[in-house]
């Protein structure tokens, strides 16, 4: 179970440890499942919305993946501001008949996101295909996914000219 910070300041290197540790042990929970015999390209998308003064993108363009494969992967986001801002995402898969056998086990977009100004951070998407996908004969067509996320503006905290 992810559960949302109540302070999203409280963003450390030992929270970081925790999100990772986190991800880690889920990973083994569902290590049990079937691995499946389809091979899938994911394909990794990354948009902002026009207020959010970030830069957002995929460190991987797309990875070939058996479905029922435990995968973490990684979207790479600078705050490019003089201020620390939140922003959350929403995801979209498509083809639309494929999202339903799409699982994430652990994704930034559970949870609003505090990038400070002018950082950078990596952040984790970990996720599975379901090999029920195998056997449905309205997928057979499918060989290719695309993750799509879109991250939008929640609020600006602080400039660094006005801190405290």
């Amino acid at each position: 179970m992810v559960t949302q910070k109540s302070d999203p300041l409280m963003k450390d290197e030992q929270d970081d440890e925790k999100v990772l540790n986190n991800i880690l042990s889920r990973l083994e929970a569902v290590e049990s499942h079937k691995i499946g015999s389809k091979e899938l390209l994911v394909r990794f998308d990354a948009n902002i919305d026009k207020d959010l003064p970030w830069k957002f993108t995929p460190k991987q363009k797309n990875i070939s993946v058996k479905s029922g494969e435990n995968t973490l992967v990684f979207y790479y986001a600078e705050n490019i501001s003089d201020s620390d801002i939140i922003g959350t995402a929403i995801y979209n898969v498509t083809p639309y008949k494929a999202g339903k056998y799409f699982n994430k086990i652990h994704c930034f977009c559970f949870e609003e996101q505090l990038i400070k100004a002018g950082e950078k951070i990596l952040m984790p998407v970990s996720f599975f295909i379901d090999p029920a996908i195998d056997d449905d004969p309205y997928l057979k067509d499918v060989d290719t996914i695309t993750l799509s996320y879109s991250f939008y503006f929640i609020r600006q905290l602080h400039s660094k000219n006005n801190r405290n």
